[in-house]
């Protein structure tokens, strides 16, 4: 088939706009201006700078006084600006390094406060700020002592140290666990006897918030050691950390030895201050000497011998006693120097114990004993030294029944009381001869009931 050349040439006049000069012209002004503003785009991008600010994180944003608040600032750009703290209670702090940009604070009184950082670099400033809520907590006291042990009369010094609340504190009460009570945050105050008290005080602030706090107070005599001096005529040195059953046992065969040793130099005596020999005779009951009881007090005489009790009372020897010196000016002491260790045991044994509760009378002091027994009070003074420190007798500063002060009361101990019923035992017997023998045909002689007649100076 033919085509006619008019035709074929039509055909080329055809093809497409992208082949001919106007299309690519378009094409190329498209992709121009497209760069161009892709190009504007991103050139201004470069040439902004950043934006400077700064985030705040603080831990804990509340609780109660007095509050430790640890801050954080954070700039949102690098570098090392200038850093400036307003804690929003009068408190600010400055810096221009990392550390400050971490600082902490204190906030001591209830309240809202708002915490202020400000950073300043290349002309550039950010701020923020923090709300910090303080609360009021409850007063706590804290109670200091100078001393809280040892013996009585002690005086001893305390101190409260109050905090929390609103710092301010308008009361200061002291109550010592023994009635007594005073005021003031710090003073001074005497305690009179032994015993556990507790001190407390009780500290008011000027919101009408009330804290306490308190402290024991443990007071005691020392334990006692036994120390032999030269004075008691013991041999030999007993250490005071031996245990005391021993050093107690130790010190009483002591006396018992030097009792012995001084009986063989000594002329008989009627047997009034012995318990006489260990003749097998059964304990009867208390008799009777013109109608009265040959005993009286609390204690009483041993009663008789029940159905399970042996039916003899061994004689276990001489009652321990304690040498007396006599000095110029002391009363004469009787014919015999252990009757005064003796009737100071008798006397204290018709007395009895004392219970933490009771009052002394003034029978337990050396005045009253003195008095009592008609002895020189610088004698019955240094004896009864000598049974306190052999553990026979113990001493207490005391109230005293009709007496301004307090005074030194004595009482038998454990071993005290066991000597003072041998000495019963002995008075017992000696009661019963008397009853059997008036006249004393038994070779024994009469025994005196108005005691041992004393010698003149």
């Amino acid at each position: 088939m033919q085509v006619p050349i008019g035709s074929r040439a039509r055909r080329r006049r055809s093809t497409s706009p992208w082949q001919s000069s106007a299309g690519w012209t378009f094409a190329w002004g498209c992709s121009l201006w497209l760069l161009g503003f892709v190009g504007t785009f991103v050139g201004a991008s470069a040439s902004s700078p950043a934006g400077f600010g700064v985030s705040l994180s603080a831990t804990p944003v509340a609780g109660t006084a007095p509050l430790l608040v640890r801050f954080q600032a954070t700039p949102t750009a690098g570098g090392s600006p200038s850093v400036e703290w307003s804690f929003g209670d009068g408190g600010v702090a400055f810096g221009n390094d990392s550390a400050s940009l971490a600082p902490s604070h204190w906030y001591e009184t209830p309240g809202s406060y708002n915490a202020t950082v400000t950073l300043r670099q290349s002309g550039e400033v950010a701020e923020t700020n923090l709300t910090i809520r303080v609360t009021s907590a409850g007063v706590a006291v804290r109670v200091a002592a100078t001393s809280v042990s040892g013996p009585a009369p002690q005086t001893i010094g305390f101190n409260g140290t109050p905090s929390g609340g609103t710092g301010t504190y308008v009361e200061f009460l002291w109550t010592f666990g023994d009635g007594g009570s005073g005021s003031g945050p710090a003073l001074r105050y005497t305690f009179l006897h032994n015993g556990s008290f507790q001190v407390v005080l009780r500290v008011t602030d000027s919101s009408g918030t009330v804290g306490t706090g308190s402290v024991w107070v443990n007071l005691s005599d020392p334990a006692r050691p036994v120390t032999p001096s030269a004075s008691t005529g013991w041999g030999g040195t007993i250490v005071a950390d031996w245990p005391y059953p021993v050093a107690g046992f130790l010190a009483l065969l002591g006396l018992v030895v030097l009792t012995r040793s001084r009986g063989r130099h000594a002329p008989p005596d009627d047997g009034s201050s012995g318990l006489g020999p260990a003749d097998g005779r059964t304990a009867s009951p208390e008799p009777r000497v013109g109608g009265s009881p040959m005993f009286s007090g609390r204690q009483g005489p041993p009663g008789p011998v029940g159905a399970g009790d042996p039916p003899t009372l061994a004689d276990p020897g001489p009652v321990a006693s304690v040498p007396i010196e006599t000095r110029a000016g002391d009363r004469a002491p009787p014919r015999r120097t252990k009757d005064v260790s003796d009737q100071l045991i008798a006397r204290l044994g018709r007395l009895g114990a004392l219970s933490r509760d009771d009052v002394a009378t003034i029978e337990r002091t050396q005045r009253g004993l003195a008095e009592e027994l008609g002895i020189g009070l610088n004698v019955v003074s240094r004896v009864l030294s000598r049974l306190v420190a052999a553990e026979v007798v113990e001493v207490q500063t005391r109230h005293v029944a009709g007496q301004s002060k307090r005074m030194k009361a004595y009482e038998l101990t454990p071993s005290g009381a066991r000597m003072a019923q041998e000495l019963r035992r002995r008075e017992y017997r000696d009661a019963r001869k008397t009853a059997s023998d008036p006249d004393g045909t038994d070779g024994g002689g009469p025994s005196s009931g108005g005691g041992d007649p004393e010698v003149e100076e």
